[in-house]
């Protein structure tokens, strides 16, 4: 069996699981997610119920050590952020825990799978009409995140400029953009585009629809990111063929994290 244990929000959990799902395909074994630890965090919960996922749920701390002394299971925890090749030398069972796995080559051999294990199982009526209206036009989705950024010693609130130069950089190559503004702060947004024409705000009605966030950013045509997991999966979710997606030059506070392996060679760094 391969084991995942989960941390952190939506954009984390989608990681841990795609890196879990591939290995357990490779070794022809059953998945399970550890989400134990969202019974003690009170500021995220476990969310990857609203996709279409393939694993069996581990709920409790109990469960998961009868688990790990019934079958012998060893723990592995990536030793850095970047891409860890020594996943592939794993030929029997384990459990992936304290780590992120934030890098598309842990799963790439499976893409499709994993796009469509991250279909919603339900999309509400209002958000099937806003992506009717980004695919009738010439779309982009441009993603702010501040709230748990705004005191965050890991993570750097970006700055307009970079917004106004990932919109230049599109305005350059394509005519009559409409923006689809996605934030946890969309006050600011208002405020920071009162100049930019063509602008739609998604005002989340539900925050326990952040999965219907992350589906509708893959709706658009192009794809502006903030430094966040939550909209990489929309960029990276997305089908568009000529897509360009464009995203933050420094995600981290730390610039000794090496990212290399977190954006995917075709997106642009700004």
């Amino acid at each position: 069996m391969v084991i995942v244990q989960l941390i952190g929000g939506l954009g984390n959990q989608m990681f841990q699981y795609a890196c879990g799902r591939a290995l357990a395909l490779r070794l022809n074994k059953r998945l399970y997610l550890d989400v134990s630890l969202y019974k003690f965090n009170h500021l995220r919960q476990f969310s990857l119920n609203k996709f279409n996922i393939e694993a069996t749920l581990i709920s409790s701390p109990g469960e998961l050590l009868g688990l790990i002394q019934s079958n012998g299971i060893y723990a592995l925890q990536e030793p850095h952020f970047h891409f860890y090749p020594a996943i592939y030398e794993i030929t029997d069972s384990v459990l992936l825990w304290k780590s992120y796995w934030q890098s598309e080559q842990y799963f790439t051999d499976i893409a499709s799978v994993i796009r469509a294990d991250f279909t919603p199982t339900t999309i509400s009526a209002r958000s099937l009409q806003i992506a009717e209206r980004m695919n009738s036009c010439q779309s982009v989705s441009v993603h702010v995140r501040h709230g748990d950024y705004t005191h965050s010693t890991i993570h750097r609130m970006l700055p307009l400029s970079y917004y106004n130069k990932a919109m230049n950089y599109l305005e350059q190559r394509f005519a009559n953009l409409r923006w689809f503004v996605f934030s946890d702060d969309l006050p600011w947004c208002k405020q920071a585009f009162v100049g930019k024409s063509n602008l739609e705000f998604n005002e989340k009605v539900d925050p326990q629809c952040d999965y219907e966030e992350i589906w509708l950013m893959s709706q658009a045509r192009h794809v502006i990111t903030a430094n966040s997991t939550f909209s990489w999966w929309g960029a990276w979710l997305n089908n568009h063929p000529r897509k360009i997606v464009i995203t933050p030059n420094e995600w981290f506070e730390n610039t000794d994290l090496c990212t290399k392996d977190l954006i995917p060679q075709t997106w642009i760094r700004l």
